[in-house]
């Protein structure tokens, strides 16, 4: 094993262990390398000399050279400063659309050692104790402390997550692979990088992201996208997403030390991975080919997710294999928890996020948080089992945010919502690159939204956070409903569209549910797509209460909810 490092004083250190038969000499530059010792051996006209022998454990030391201008050197008071930064939230700048009772904040990104500003999209965040590190896309990874800014590791690759396990050892995803930084002596720097795992393949492609790692019962898992820009792509029929092997399109799972096997398949870009209060997995697909719409899952060990491109990477399987043909699996794929309707709610949705017992953000306990890219919004999900089936409800909570939401996590110190956010060369609504921004909630303001909806055997009822006004007014309460076909073709419109007849709504004595009959209410899509070789989704019901008094009371446009619904209740 070698091991590695390159110091701030500009010092690069190796140690590894050397087994020789013979006499080993290894040349050395004769420009570049400064001070040059060693632990075993000589140095000798311009070579270094190892005797034949078991050598366990060898070190070599060396300073590096002083560049112009003095980067990237020892000499640094002038140029370079890795002094801490102050993170500071302010009242932002451009106005979020939030339910009443809620704020939205901007923080502060940090300058990079020369002080210049950063591309800093914060895409992953987690808090450990009275500590929290972000990992960017390009700037690398940051740990804040006394709520300031201290640059934890330079030039990582892309990361969009990680696992905390102390205030000294974090272990991200790059696009390569699972990366173990170690701050050694506590200063808040990571002298020591491990490669944990890049048992798969990676072609340098701007689309293969990993996603993650999340750790469950002691092992990391994480996903890989397909790609788009590889050259000889077998894509399963659709026009963009591909893979050349290396299990892309699979989630992955791995030890600490490395050992690394295959967890689900059928994966396309899935942009969001979290583990639930219940140790469950969960993440957000991406539509696309084989995904008419974005869909939230809850993920298995050995199920098949809905794209059958990765699939060749089963052994004995190959592009010709009529088995990872798509009509060969497109009934054995999972069915999601929820749909995310594509131009109603979500483009291209983030990590979710969830509301436990222990944070203090209003009425909406245990439910999820969702984020989205495009949309720069934010929804709430709550689910429910419905004949051993989980189905669940999507609601506005947050629209008009700086940029494209990724990453959801709440702050267990003062349960603020921080949102890690990019436009990442896609754009997003909000408008800007990037942006880091958290909602506050105020415990003291009354919040009046739909809290939940549930499914029964003729209707849904509708379940409001507090009392309603004026409940015999509720003529202009609407519902109808559509669904998405699954094919190789990029996404899906919104198919058999119908209008739901709404023939009776009644309410419980306290007036906070409302419960609308609805005349033909099925769980059954009707006549189908009418496109060749796909898999229709589960009808999506949209519940449309704008024209009603609990609109006029709360924010209009978050007077709507999308509930997936896959089982009718019996009773």
């Amino acid at each position: 094993d070698l091991e590695l490092n390159i110091t701030k004083a500009m010092q690069l250190e190796a140690n590894f262990g050397l087994s020789l038969k013979s006499e080993q000499q290894f040349f050395i530059p004769k420009k570049g390398l400064q001070d040059i010792k060693v632990s075993v051996g000589e140095i000798r006209e311009g070579k270094w000399i190892v005797p034949a022998g078991e050598h366990a454990s060898v070190t070599f030391t060396a300073g590096l050279p002083k560049l112009a201008g003095g980067l990237y050197t020892s000499d640094i008071a002038a140029t370079e400063s890795y002094a801490p930064q102050q993170l500071k939230w302010t009242k932002s700048t451009k106005a979020a659309r939030l339910l009443k009772g809620y704020q939205i904040e901007d923080g502060s990104a940090p300058k990079d050692p020369f002080g210049r500003g950063l591309v800093f999209e914060p895409l992953g965040i987690e808090f450990y104790k009275d500590q929290a590190f972000v990992t960017t896309r390009t700037a690398g990874i940051w740990k804040i402390v006394d709520n300031k800014w201290h640059l934890f590791a330079e030039g990582t690759y892309e990361s969009l997550g990680m696992v905390v396990n102390s205030e000294s050892d974090i272990v991200i995803g790059e696009k390569a692979g699972l990366t173990r930084l170690i701050d050694k002596d506590g200063d808040n720097w990571s002298e020591k990088r491990i490669n944990i795992t890049d048992q798969f393949r990676f072609n340098g492609d701007y689309h293969e992201y990993l996603h993650g790692p999340i750790k469950r019962d002691g092992k990391y898992l994480f996903s890989l996208n397909l790609g788009n820009q590889v050259a000889g792509m077998y894509k399963a029929g659709g026009a963009w997403m591909g893979t050349v092997g290396g299990l892309r399109g699979w989630m992955l799972s791995c030890d600490e030390d490395g050992n690394t096997e295959i967890f689900a398949s059928g994966v396309r870009s899935p942009a969001g991975l979290s583990l639930s209060p219940k140790n469950e997995i969960v993440y957000t697909e991406n539509q696309g080919e084989y995904v008419g719409t974005s869909k939230l899952f809850k993920v298995k060990k050995g199920k098949f997710y809905g794209n059958p491109t990765g699939l060749l990477d089963i052994p004995g399987l190959n592009v010709n294999s009529p088995e990872s043909k798509w009509d060969a699996v497109k009934d054995s794929r999972e069915l999601p928890v929820v749909l995310l309707p594509h131009g109603y709610v979500m483009n291209a949705p983030g990590s979710p996020e969830f509301l436990t017992d222990k944070i203090t953000f209003g009425p909406f306990q245990d439910q999820m948080f969702v984020g989205d890219q495009t949309r720069s919004n934010i929804y709430r999900v709550s689910t429910e089992v419905v004949d051993g089936q989980e189905q669940g409800v999507a609601m506005p909570f947050a629209e008009d945010l700086k940029s494209g939401v990724m990453r959801l996590r709440f702050d267990p110190a003062d349960s603020s919502l921080w949102i890690g956010q990019t436009g990442r060369g896609w754009g997003s609504r909000g408008g800007n690159e990037y942006a880091l921004q958290r909602i506050v909630y105020d415990s003291k303001a009354p919040v009046n939204a739909i809290k939940t909806v549930r499914a029964k055997k003729d209707g849904f009822e509708i379940h409001f956070t507090q009392a309603q006004e004026n409940t015999d007014d509720y003529g202009g309460l609407e519902c109808s409903s559509f669904f998405f076909a699954n094919s190789e073709a990029y996404g899906s419109k919104a198919h058999g569209k119908r209008q739901e007849k709404i023939s009776k709504h009644t309410w419980n004595t306290d007036k906070t549910i409302c419960h609308i009959t609805l005349e033909n209410f099925s769980a059954d899509i009707g006549e189908g797509s009418g496109i060749a070789n796909s898999s229709d989704s589960s009808r999506v019901y949209f519940i449309d209460l704008e024209k009603t008094p609990f609109a006029k009371k709360s924010e209009p446009k978050f007077a709507k909810a999308y509930y997936t619904l896959h089982k009718i209740p019996k009773k």
